[in-house]
């Protein structure tokens, strides 16, 4: 390629890229303004961060017209990522409002600036993971994330909890990264390439020989990079103390989007590299290798461990760091099934989970800024002081358990049908996923029963109140809870249109 078709084909190539270049140069825009205002005028970052924002969110509706892989095949952008992408901005500037009503993060006058400039980061590095088709592009897009992660967790400076968070998430964060780092090395050496697609053209190549031992453990490296994202066990013991130390708006991010980025670039790599054509029962896989055998027993063991240990919390953010585990649980069940029905029933999970979770977070936010504490005994009888508050949070925490009614249930209901629509084979799945749900009820409703059944130690206590803005930022989560519930057939039809046009 001569220099005037490479620089024609970068400039296509960015072109294409828009919602990741306006992500990009908002972050040098917000990094330069930050070192130029006073703190009296911090406000002006934010709104510089929301409009970066909602800037990326109108030019994905062009980007998802669009079907193509950019700069030499290390991105592709197909209806898949670009409804992640979707995900990921809508929940960051979700996020970014919730951290406007955070006392944690607005005491002393501490300074946004930085906040923002990373959030920003942790965005472009999740819209790259949901498009990354190259394995140099996926640890690269992954350590981008990671990299932001550590320092939100870490934000309050001041606080010897949020340093143990932040220190204790940096060292799993490594280890998983060196597993992921070697397993990609190894992958290459045994197929002489980073491209996917071009890896599955290999797998599909008969002449090629390929030891399956080598090629199993390179993959379970990788799967460990990508378990640690998603917070799937073994690689979830980093997840309840990064999400107590964190700040609460930053928890509730971490919980939903670089979740499901962990998600997006999990189904494309196990999809793209190790299953040829579809056919209706799902995709022909083309190693003889049981991956479907080890992402079960990963999301029996995560969806176990998370549920089971969360009935002992009594720290109200830990139990939802264990909650978010049991989900992760769930939601691999739609990636180990490969067939479009679970593929979209995991994709619907995502974009609901994202609502109910950061609701559910947002209500911790603030009744515990509001009492100084987020342990269960200090919230007795908040129900009946802070009805506005206490109520939603029954109506996220019954979506989370499933109750019908709720946009949870019918996740669950979508994701349940499609492990039984693999036949037989997969009750027992279904089966424990059920048993886990029901278990998940009694630590859920646990936290109703101290809001509404429980007596205040001090009676007299005034009401707690929240301002006018933040309440109605709650009925923006709530609402959605219940309508989603019930007129859910178009999130749903988008997320199986995304499906299909999942490109390698």
């Amino acid at each position: 390629m001569n220099l005037d078709a490479l620089i024609t084909y970068t400039l296509t190539s960015t072109a294409l890229l828009q919602p990741e270049l306006l992500v990009a140069v908002g972050l040098m825009l917000i990094l330069v303004t930050d070192l130029f205002l006073k703190k009296t005028v911090q406000k002006w970052i934010s709104v510089l961060f929301f409009l970066v924002m909602g800037l990326a969110l109108i030019s994905l509706s062009r980007q998802s017209e669009v079907q193509a892989q950019v700069f030499s095949g290390m991105i592709s952008i197909d209806g898949y990522s670009v409804f992640f992408k979707y995900l990921f901005v809508v929940s960051a500037l979700l996020a970014g409002v919730m951290s406007l009503f955070s006392e944690e993060l607005n005491q002393n006058r501490r300074r946004l600036g930085e906040y923002f400039i990373v959030m920003t980061g942790m965005v472009l590095g999740m819209m790259l993971m949901a498009g990354a088709a190259n394995l140099l592009m996926m640890f690269v897009a992954i350590e981008l994330v990671s990299l932001s992660s550590y320092i939100l967790v870490s934000y309050l400076k001041d606080d010897k909890i949020s340093n143990e968070s932040g220190v204790k998430y940096i060292i799993y964060g490594s280890f998983s990264s060196g597993l992921m780092i070697y397993g990609i090395s190894l992958i290459y050496g045994i197929t002489g390439t980073l491209s996917l697609s071009e890896m599955n053209a290999v797998l599909q190549n008969p002449a090629a020989t390929i030891d399956p031992v080598t090629l199993t453990i390179a993959v379970l490296l990788v799967l460990g990079g990508l378990g640690y994202k998603v917070a799937a066990a073994p690689f979830h013991f980093w997840a309840p103390d990064a999400y107590q130390g964190a700040p609460t708006p930053v928890a509730a991010f971490l919980s939903v989007a670089p979740k499901a980025a962990g998600f997006a670039m999990m189904l494309r790599f196990f999809k793209t590299v190790f299953f040829g054509s579809a056919t209706q029962d799902g995709y022909v896989p083309l190693a003889s290798l049981d991956w479907v055998s080890i992402l079960a027993v990963i999301s029996v063991l995560t969806m176990t461990i998370g549920n089971v240990t969360a009935l002992w919390q009594q720290n109200v953010k830990r139990m939802l760091a264990y909650s978010s585990i049991a989900h992760a649980g769930y939601i691999l069940m739609g990636v180990l099934l490969l067939s479009d029905s679970g593929i979209a029933a995991m994709m619907f999970y995502l974009a609901y989970y994202l609502i109910m979770n950061l609701g559910a977070f947002y209500v911790t936010m603030l009744l515990g800024d509001r009492v100084q504490s987020y342990e269960l005994d200090d919230w007795r009888g908040l129900g009946f002081r802070a009805p506005v508050l206490a109520v939603p949070m029954v109506i996220f925490l019954a979506s989370l358990i499933g109750i019908p009614g709720t946009v949870g249930f019918t996740g669950k209901f979508l994701l349940f049908v499609a492990v039984l629509q693999q036949g037989s084979l997969y009750f027992w799945l279904a089966l424990i996923a059920v048993a886990n749900s029901v278990v998940s009820a009694f630590y859920y409703f646990k936290v109703a029963k101290i809001l509404f059944l429980k007596k205040s130690a001090d009676p007299h206590a005034e009401p707690v109140t929240a301002p006018v803005p933040a309440v109605v930022l709650l009925f923006v989560f709530a609402v959605p809870t219940i309508v989603l519930g019930i007129w859910w057939s178009p999130l749903y039809n988008w997320a199986m249109a995304s499906v299909r046009m999942i490109t390698g």
